[in-house]
């Protein structure tokens, strides 16, 4: 099952969160999204520290995000049959598990792209500075 995973500056409908600062800029959120072939996209992100599961009624979804200077990633999912557990409850970990991602250091949006870039799984779409960038836009 192919997924778009999606690194952003800001969690969306967020007010200010004192722990973005933390981050590192261009990766202090990250969510997937999920073409389902009939010109929508199912979206799957944590919002206001909940589960929000969505259809966005557009062609193409991940290419709005990378215009509004979001980090693209297409990315197979590694379909096991085995548990996958997950530390906390963040964007990043719900993430994780919707892709069978395993590995406990792996905490922030950031974490989460670097692991995906040099393991093969994904590749940078569209914007060719993904791939090498660190910081914003």
């Amino acid at each position: 099952m192919r997924w778009s995973v999606i690194f952003t500056d800001r969690p969306p409908r967020f007010g200010p969160l004192w722990w973005l600062v933390y981050l590192r800029p261009g990766f202090r959120h990250v969510h997937a999204a999920r073409y389902d072939g009939g010109g929508r996209w199912q979206v799957v992100q944590v919002v206001a520290h909940r589960l929000e599961v969505s259809t966005i009624p557009e062609p193409d979804y991940p290419a709005r995000m990378r215009e509004s200077g979001a980090r693209v990633l297409e990315v197979e999912r590694d379909i096991r049959r085995e548990y996958v557990p997950q530390l906390g409850y963040s964007c990043v970990s719900v993430t994780k598990a919707l892709l069978g991602v395993r590995g406990a250091r792996i905490l922030t949006p950031y974490g989460l792209w670097s692991y995906l870039l040099p393991h093969g799984t994904g590749h940078p779409e569209g914007n060719t500075r993904a791939a090498t960038s660190t910081s914003g836009p």
